[in-house]
């Protein structure tokens, strides 16, 4: 269920309301039009509407029927009827002028007329005759003063926001943006015009879920409106109420509070507490406390925004029908359903009889009210309801328009809910399919933070909903068939749209736009060495003030980019599980693991802490060999437990190896895998055969299961039995690719961490061939100790590891090998590196847990800001965040930033480089999808350290098969089966510890 804010429509076309001053010719007209300005400011819309009747009649004896100034005052009176719903008397009053100013020849006045009763048919969604109208005013305007005119410029804003509200976004967008290039030419005379105009085509963006843009332009608005009005006041609150409604409409609900109090604030100073104005913004912030779950302070910001619009304007107004709406859909959230069916009720009457049966808000209220019939298990009323919300949408809005899955998806849940099945699949599928293209046109501008709240808020609780039904229908082949469509298309959605916004960073060719991008990279080099200094330094208020500003800086420069590089939407297509099939090698089988939340179908009221999440696979073999199956592996809590269980295990076992030996080690950690064994394996066996490959997408903490390390029930490993390939999601099996031309492998080895400063400037120099001049000598050094991850100690060992592993890469890649190693393992050279066929990294690896506190919150939340690679001189760094070389500190976040498109595989022998942090049905967001978003095919991590011995050995056999058969995956099982054999022939063991921590995830 959808709660949306109220999203202020702007009318540009200001009415010119003549100053007392004007009719100073007469006392009484002059005090008539003072008193009016007076109700009008205390927001008594009524008592001023009836002052301007009493002025118009007092010009009437002045100047005569027919005259611009009588004219004048009926359309200011016209229009506060308007305000007041009175649309009736509003537009007799507004056509009058009409004929006034007709008949006196003021072009100017009769066009204003025509815009103004365009404005009221909009508000009555008589689209296609506002649309007339506001032609007619253009046509006027443009005969009187000229097309390219600003008057003509702000009736053409008008005519576009009619097409966007008919769904003609091809129409009417041009002329939004034609009337902002001739604003822009008369500045800063029509300041507030071009304002307005922005705020317009922000509109045009947000409806189609182009956020970024849309944010862009609202802040543009703002700053004008701050520039002419100053920052406090209430022009300003229209742009920064828009705002608030687009961050809300984001799930941004901090930044949506925090403007919209800041509203407040100014209306209740300028305009006192109970003017209508302050009714919207309470209103504004009643649903914003309302989707934080403060419902206290929620339900007191209703109840007096329905008293302020209560007394200000009549029973069928409109804003009255929408706090009613909203305020109905509270009390279905907190389970006071009498209340709600009667308040949505109220609602529903009174926009129909306002607006007339087939208007949106119509639909909108239909919905809601289905709402509250569902959660009562009326499943058939509310099946009535949901189907007259989806006629009106279908009627009013384009067939691609997001809002229409949301209607599906209420379909889909009550036909699921009376055993309607075939229908509610339907109905589920065109919920996901929009979905999809919403999130597909959303997400690839927006920053990484945003895009996970993003997909919580807008899509995860429909993508569990419409999951659900296989929980329902375990049995059921369509059902089934279909939700595997959904989960293949449902998963790693943010990783996508990542990847596309580094490729567009990188592959910009325009001037301005690559000055931008090295402008991102140098603030991005910045953060992350501000992020490795050490807690002790975190006390310091200046650092985290830096911090703090450099994520704004970061963020607002990959807004900037995403705008003037005209960035297009995410183009991604539905993935058809067919063709997924068809790509499996024979032998093969794909099981994709997803936790989601249970939604009990039958219990539609059910609280959230009712519904277990659970983890539920879907085994998916190729076309001929059978049908798709599914498996409920139960309770997702239970499963996580058994998994960190296990690396717990896991972690303990050096210190259980050297005490007890590797056979009594082996067999103390049996039982910890083999009960995780229980839980996720052996349910899914009977499913996998005759498949001798599996290619995995686990989700959540399955990321982190050493899976080739399970027990069969024969007592062989998984790994014995099943070649096991990862997959973030089994999209990438058909994903269409562009070829690359690579160039040679490299190899980083063995770096000299304690390089000092000089000596990474004189090999970077050396190795890069740049004169001392291109290069910052002044450097200030972090001071000894300073820096998170302290000390570390060098790795003579993967040199040796390079040199063994180097023959056969290059008999792999048919070319020569760079190798960087000691003083040339530097973090500047591999910002060098393009496209390698292979990448191999032999050094350590890290990543930081999350901390609940006592750093920036938008700083921690990024996790690829805390994970990394270190290379020569990271022990002795620079302060990258004020110098502009290296620290020898490599993020994730900087990895990104690199061109991999075309390697075929990066290899990370380093400890623990395959953690990271897990979000549900995003895979794992750490080095091994750093890597993966700057374009590799396969990257090959470790889930835990491992000594550098078994490293050397494993890695050398890895590349001895890589060369002789080029089947990467295969390679990497047969090096671990191996080491299997040669530790049981020498040990009478193999513990996983030694060979398991190796994965490989890709193509």
């Amino acid at each position: 269920m959808m709660i949306h804010p109220a999203f202020v429509s702007v009318s540009l076309f200001l009415v010119l309301l003549l100053p007392s001053v004007a009719f100073g010719q007469d006392a009484r007209l002059s005090s008539a039009i003072t008193k009016a300005e007076q109700f009008q400011k205390q927001g008594k819309l009524e008592d001023a509407a009836n002052e301007y009747e009493k002025a118009r009649k007092l010009a009437v004896e002045v100047w005569g029927d027919n005259h611009a100034n009588v004219a004048a005052l009926t359309q200011a009176q016209g229009m506060l009827w308007k305000d007041l719903g009175e649309y009736a008397k509003a537009e007799t009053l507004i056509r009058k002028t009409l004929e006034i100013s007709t008949a006196v020849g003021d072009t100017e006045l009769a066009a204003e007329a025509v815009n103004n009763l365009a404005t009221v048919k909009w508000e009555l969604a008589d689209y296609v005759e506002s649309q007339k109208l506001h032609e007619n005013g253009l046509a006027l305007l443009s005969k009187a003063y000229g097309e390219n005119s600003p008057e003509a410029a702000v009736s053409r804003s008008n005519l576009a926001e009619a097409l966007k509200e008919l769904g003609d976004y091809s129409s009417g967008e041009p002329m939004v943006l034609q009337s902002i290039k001739v604003l822009r030419n008369h500045q800063p005379k029509y300041a507030s015009e071009l304002a307005a105009s922005l705020m317009n085509h922000a509109d045009f963006y947000a409806r189609q879920g182009i956020y970024v843009r849309a944010e862009l332009l609202l802040l543009e608005s703002m700053q004008i409106k701050e520039k002419a009005f100053g920052v406090n006041h209430f022009e300003v609150c229209r742009p920064r109420n828009n705002l608030a409604a687009l961050y809300f409409g984001m799930g941004q609900f901090e930044k949506a509070e925090s403007m919209h109090k800041q509203n407040l604030k100014v209306f209740e100073a300028t305009l006192g507490p109970n003017h209508p104005h302050v009714a919207s913004i309470v209103l504004n912030l009643a649903l914003t406390y309302q989707m934080q779950k403060r419902y206290d302070e929620a339900v007191a910001m209703y109840e007096r925004a329905l008293s302020i619009r209560r007394k200000s304007f009549a029973a069928d107004h409109a804003s009255i029908s929408l706090t009613l709406h909203n305020f109905g859909q509270f009390y279905t959230k907190r389970a006071d359903y009498p209340r709600a069916l009667t308040t949505l009720q109220e609602a529903l009457a009174s926009r129909t009889k306002t607006f007339g049966p087939d208007h949106i808000t119509v639909g909108v209220t239909s919905m809601a009210i289905g709402d509250v019939h569902y959660a009562q298990g009326q499943f058939e009323e509310a099946k009535a309801n949901y189907e007259e919300s989806l006629r009106i949408r279908q009627k009013q809005l384009p067939e691609t328009h997001h809002d229409l899955a949301y209607s599906h998806t209420t379909l889909g849940e009550v036909n699921a809910s009376t055993a309607n099945w075939d229908s509610s699949v339907d109905h589920f599928d065109s919920a996901r399919r929009g979905f999809r293209r919403h999130i597909d046109q959303s997400l690839p501008s927006l920053p990484e933070a945003d895009q996970i709240s993003f997909l919580k808020y807008v899509d995860e609780p429909y993508l569990h909903s419409s999951l659900s039904l296989v929980l329902a229908q375990p049995q059921n082949q369509k059902v089934i068939n279909s939700t595997a469509g959904w989960v293949l298309n449902g998963k790693a959605v943010s990783q996508q749209a990542m990847a596309q916004r580094a490729l567009i960073d990188r592959d910009t060719k325009d001037s301005k736009l690559a000055a931008a991008v090295k402008a991102l990279l140098v603030i991005r080099k910045q953060l992350a060495s501000l992020m490795m200094l050490s807690d002790s330094e975190e006390g310091d208020p200046a650092k985290q003030t830096r911090i703090d500003e450099l994520v704004r800086q970061e963020q607002a420069q990959s807004r900037t980019l995403s705008e003037q590089g005209g960035r297009s939407p995410g183009s991604a297509a539905w993935i058809e599980t067919d063709d997924v099939r068809k790509a499996l090698k024979d032998d093969s089988v794909l099981v994709e693991i997803v936790r989601f939340r249970k939604y009990d179908f039958a219990n539609p009221a059910a609280k959230e802490e009712d519904c277990p999440e659970h983890y539920v696979a879907w085994i998916i073999p190729k076309n001929e060999a059978g049908e798709i199956r599914v498996v409920d592996l139960g309770d997702a809590t239970a499963i996580d437990e058994r998994v960190r269980a296990a690396r717990i295990a896991l972690k303990e076992a050096p210190q259980l190896i050297r005490e007890n030996g590797e056979q009594d080690a082996e067999k103390m950690l049996e039982p910890s895998l083999r009960s995780l064994a229980g839980s996720i394996l052996y349910p899914l066996l009977d499913a996998l055969e005759p498949a001798k490959t599996v290619y995995l997408s686990p989700d959540s903490l399955m990321w982190l299961v050493p899976w080739s390390a399970l027990p069969l029930q024969d007592g062989q490993y998984a790994i014995e039995k099943f070649d096991i390939r990862f997959l973030v999601t089994g999209r990438d099996l058909v994903r269409n690719e562009n070829t690359f031309n690579a160039s040679n492998p490299v190899i980083f080895a063995d770096p000299d961490f304690n390089l000092d400063p000089a000596a990474v400037e004189a090999a970077t120099q050396q190795l890069l061939k740049k004169p001392q001049g291109q290069r910052n000598t002044l450097r200030a050094i972090a001071p000894s100790g300073k820096f998170k991850l302290g000390t570390v100690s060098r790795l003579p060992g993967t040199k040796s590891e390079a040199e063994a592993v180097l023959p056969n890469l290059e008999l792999f890649t048919a070319t020569k090998a760079s190798v960087y190693s000691g003083q040339s393992a530097l973090e500047a050279v591999f910002k060098t590196v393009r496209q390698p066929r292979v990448l191999v990294l032999s050094t350590h690896g890290f990543f930081e847990e999350e901390k609940p506190a006592g750093e920036s919150s938008q700083t921690s939340s990024n996790p690829l800001l805390r994970c990394g690679l270190l290379l020569a001189g990271c022990n002795k760094p620079i302060d990258a965040s004020v110098n502009d070389g290296e620290d020898g500190i490599l993020t994730g976040l900087e990895i990104v930033s690199v061109d991999l498109r075309g390697t075929d595989l990066v290899v990370l022998s380093a400890c623990e480089t395959g953690l990271g942090e897990v979000r549900n049905g995003e895979g794992v967001s750490g080095l091994r999808q750093a890597f993966q978003l700057a374009g590799a095919r396969s990257v090959v991590s470790t889930l835990w350290q491992i000594p550098d011995r078994e490293t050397a050995r494993l890695m050398a056999s890895f590349f001895d098969g890589l060369a002789e058969t080029h089947d990467k995956a295969s390679s990497l099982r047969q090096s671990q089966l191996k080491l299997i054999a040669a530790r049981r022939d020498r040990k009478g063991a193999a513990h996983p510890f030694y060979w398991a921590a190796f994965t490989i995830t890709g193509e």
